[in-house]
């Protein structure tokens, strides 16, 4: 216990050691030995910027700039001789003020931030009731009726759950595969997304390659596996056909003749950068032998920016149509008008099994859609195991594959993705709201010959 002299003694001392501490907090040196112990901010992928050069730049004067401006260049992204995309970081935090010296400099022709997309999908297991699903009745009418089943029994696939696909009975499934043309000729897709998941009812033949990192985006093949669900499912329309397993592929009408190259572009299962998608894209562009065929790209943000609003994405889809490829975007699934232009990419909005344009699907000036509603798909939780998926991201997939079934009748001379395109929009299905969806049947007749 204190005495009362020692308390005293206490008091006396007390203002001495206040101002012998504030002293201290006060001292500049104090301040600088605290803040050199605090951790430096970690890049983000929020800093990084896309740069176009101008024509007649000189390199050594936007190496400058980027002294100047504090930033780095951390990659360089070929898509074709004179097509080049810089990628270029800023200090962390301070990427709006370096956009702006990026963008007044007459270095620079184009400047675009790693914009960030997302898949924004559904995923769901199905209802022990078809009908409860939203398209049992439209199994019932379109599916069982008619002549469908008149011929003989093996025109319909012996897949497990090919009877909960109402998606390829309404884009004429069955009567386009009746028709008995060689079904054999390989046919190549190539998806931009999450990964996948291979199963027993993969195509024959899955590369895949990592595109996820956006500081160094390098395209190295891996193992395939999915980052999330969302790679897999929107692939389930390439799976195996009359192997009784699972589903029947939309773009396998008999067997298997599906090549499935997959650019992994995300590394949490739901997000990717514009850095990831201009690499994935622009390696595809470069690439010494490139089979024809289309791409899709199931992620998007909401207007002014979605992916088909970036110029420099719409310059790579131009490069890639060059090389008989077409890029095929998820319209979007924020229910909302995409006003930009249709140029070197096909958009595909998502309806339901009505035919009507699904309430989220973005709308705009653009003819395609296809089933994106309570779809069929599969996804890496159960290999064999049926979910439903909703949103543009389970449409433009199915768009895909239709380009990939006409172009499997084409003659050599045209067997190419926009030319596919073309005639799935001439002869498609329109709808009350004037969208073209797929009629397969039609389709392959118009390609005989062609």
């Amino acid at each position: 216990m204190f005495k009362s002299n020692d308390l005293a003694g206490l008091r006396l001392l007390y203002p001495a050691l206040l101002a012998l501490l504030l002293s201290v907090l006060q001292n500049p040196a104090y301040g600088q030995i605290e803040s050199s112990k605090r951790p430096a901010l970690a890049p983000s992928p929020s800093d990084l910027l896309i740069v176009e050069l101008a024509n007649d730049t000189n390199r050594d004067d936007f190496d400058q700039l980027l002294k100047e401006s504090h930033g780095k260049l951390i990659n360089t992204i070929s898509a074709g001789p004179s097509l080049k995309f810089l990628v270029v970081q800023s200090e962390p935090g301070k990427v709006s003020e370096f956009e702006k010296n990026l963008a007044k400099s007459k270095t620079v022709s184009l400047v675009r931030r790693n914009q960030i997309y997302r898949t924004d999908d559904e995923i769901s297991l199905p209802a022990k009731n078809p009908s409860a699903s939203g398209h049992g009745s439209f199994i019932g009418n379109h599916l069982t009726g008619g002549h469908m089943f008149r011929s003989s029994h093996n025109i319909i696939p012996n897949d497990r759950f090919f009877f909960q696909e109402w998606d390829l009975a309404f884009m004429q499934y069955i009567p386009a595969r009746s028709m008995g043309l060689a079904y054999n000729t390989p046919l190549n897709f190539y998806f931009l997304d999450t990964g996948y998941a291979a199963s027993i009812d993969s195509p024959f033949v899955v590369a895949q390659y990592n595109f996820a990192d956006p500081f160094n985006p390098t395209g190295a093949r891996e193992i395939t596996f999915d980052s999330g669900l969302h790679g897999t499912a929107t692939a389930t329309v390439t799976c195996s056909t009359a192997n009784k397993v699972g589903y029947a592929g939309m773009a396998n009408f008999t067997s298997n003749r599906c090549i499935l190259t997959e650019c992994r572009i995300s590394s949490d299962g739901e997000s990717s950068g514009l850095v990831n998608i201009l690499a994935a894209l622009s390696s595809l562009a470069q690439a010494q032998t490139l089979p024809p065929g289309p791409i899709n790209i199931s992620f998007n943000a909401a207007p002014p920016n979605t992916l088909n609003a970036d110029p420099m994405v719409q310059q790579v889809a131009q490069q890639l149509r060059q090389r008989g490829c077409l890029v095929v975007l998820a319209a979007g699934n924020d229910g909302v008008i995409d006003p930009s232009p249709e140029k070197y990419a096909r958009r595909v909005a998502a309806v339901n099994s009505f035919g009507n344009l699904s309430s989220f699907s973005e709308t705009g000036n653009f003819p395609a859609a296809a089933p994106g509603e309570v779809v069929p798909i599969y996804t890496p939780l159960g290999p064999g195991r049926p979910f439903f998926g909703s949103g543009t991201s389970f449409a433009a997939p199915r768009w895909c594959a239709a380009i990939g079934d006409v172009m499997s009748v084409l003659s050599p001379a045209n067997r190419n993705a926009p030319f596919a395109d073309q005639l799935l929009l001439n002869t498609g299905f329109s709808n009350s709201q004037g969208y073209v969806i797929p009629n397969l049947q039609a389709a392959l007749q118009a390609a005989i010959g062609q």
